[in-house]
């Protein structure tokens, strides 16, 4: 019985990591621009797709991109929206001159709880899924 459900607790929690793995897919590409250049890149496109600067640290090279929907999401009357957030990362290449530029494409739903306002994390929508990649592909040509 006990190796039973130590053997049904490892699938599950393999299982999970699983699941958690996919919910916001991250992109990492080399870049050949210095960090400020590429992390300056991104928050301009980020704001030509209508996504508004939550977080710019020059020190750290992150930034975070957030957008907001208001329109109905489903059926649940405690929702009050969907937001699609862009996390950027840019490294300092280990050696020589570049970059590694980091997006990490979230969705979250932003709903009223007991509690106050809560945000919920879902699977990353199609949309800021598009959004990354656009992101990445309008940075590939920073200098």
């Amino acid at each position: 019985m006990r190796r039973t459900l130590v053997s049904l607790a490892s699938v599950l929690s393999v299982a999970a990591l699983a699941a958690c793995a996919s919910l916001w897919p991250t992109k990492s590409v080399p870049m050949t621009a210095a960090p400020v250049a590429v992390l300056s890149c991104a928050g301009d496109a980020g704001k030509q797709l209508h996504y508004k600067v939550t977080y710019f640290d020059t020190v750290h090279m992150k930034l975070t991109l957030r957008r907001s929907s208001t329109a109905p999401t489903g059926p649940e009357v405690d929702a009050m929206g969907m937001i699609d957030a862009l996390s950027v990362a840019v490294l300092p290449a280990r050696t020589g001159t570049g970059s590694t530029f980091t997006v990490q494409a979230q969705t979250m739903q932003h709903e009223m709880t007991r509690r106050g306002p809560m945000d919920t994390e879902q699977h990353s929508s199609p949309e800021v899924r598009a959004d990354a990649d656009t992101l990445i592909a309008r940075c590939a040509g920073t200098t």
